[in-house]
């Protein structure tokens, strides 16, 4: 699968930017744009392509952190329980609550319509 690459081009290469953008295709990188006021190329390479990269100047590890940090999600932090247990503790519903009247509707087989429940809870 293809990395997204996105390459930022300094001096004097900003400039150079088509040229900078044909020397990346003979590398490997299938080219989607190039943007010549933002000194930028963008387009995708195969993570085994990236170390030719390097080979016109480019480091592989910058472009692979670029591509990675448009991949990753960030990951929300554990919440820890304050009894030290990682297990969530079921929460009590009231009885006769309009949360209860909408949970129990939707948990019928037939479900709820948002007009029902509605309806139902004025």
């Amino acid at each position: 699968m293809s990395q997204r690459v996105t390459v930022t081009l300094t001096e004097p290469y900003a400039e150079r930017s088509a040229e900078v953008a044909e020397q990346l295709a003979t590398a490997g990188m299938t080219v989607e744009r190039v943007l010549p006021t933002l000194a930028m190329v963008t387009g995708t390479i195969a993570p085994e392509r990236l170390a030719g990269l390097e080979a016109i100047g480019i480091e592989p590890l910058a472009a692979s952190a670029v591509a990675s940090a448009r991949k990753t999600k960030p990951k929300p932090e554990p919440v820890q329980m304050p009894d030290g247990t990682d297990t969530a503790k079921p929460v009590a519903i009231r009885a006769g609550t309009k949360q209860a009247q909408i949970i129990a509707m939707l948990q019928r087989p037939e479900g709820a319509t948002v007009a029902e429940m509605v309806e139902a809870t004025g």
